[in-house]
């Protein structure tokens, strides 16, 4: 996966530009976080995991109303130590790059950097891996599903 050098410079820089955002929140707010979709979901990953079971009305919402919103995200925060919520979203970034990095193996490699620069310095990609929205656990599984069919399509035509 990491064959020359420039890739080993590479990675480096992209995970300096992923943290970037982090930091300077971190400096300025103490961590908080971007959009209001990631303080519910802590707010419900709370409630799950002190409740042990899953909402079903949301009191705090709008002066309350039943919860229909994907609980996927929330469910994987009640499953983490809540020290681990905020270097969550940095290590899915990572993990969504080497997914990258991999997906585009056999891409010509001047092809890869530039891709690679490019998805890191996008704002959608530094808005997702800087807050704990739905988004944020969706990439990296798309990017997973991308990696893993076209290594069973690769293996299907030797």
């Amino acid at each position: 996966m990491l064959n020359d050098r420039t890739t080993w410079i590479l990675f480096p820089v992209l995970i300096l530009i992923l943290f970037t955002p982090l930091s300077l929140r971190g400096i300025t707010n103490e961590y908080s976080y971007v959009h209001p979709e990631s303080y519910l979901n802590l707010r419900l990953a709370s409630t799950i995991a002190t409740e042990k079971t899953l909402p079903r009305y949301d009191p705090l919402s709008y002066g309350g109303r039943p919860l229909t919103q994907e609980l996927g995200m929330p469910l994987l925060l009640a499953l983490l130590p809540f020290s681990f919520y905020h270097y969550l979203p940095f290590i899915l970034g990572i993990l969504s790059i080497l997914l990258l990095n991999s997906f585009l193996l056999h891409q010509p490699h001047k092809l890869r950097v530039f891709t690679l620069l490019f998805f890191t310095l996008l704002p959608p990609t530094l808005y997702v891996f800087t807050s704990l929205s739905k988004y944020t656990l969706a990439l990296p599984l798309f990017l997973a599903t991308l990696f893993f069919s076209q290594r069973y399509a690769y293996k299907k035509t030797f």
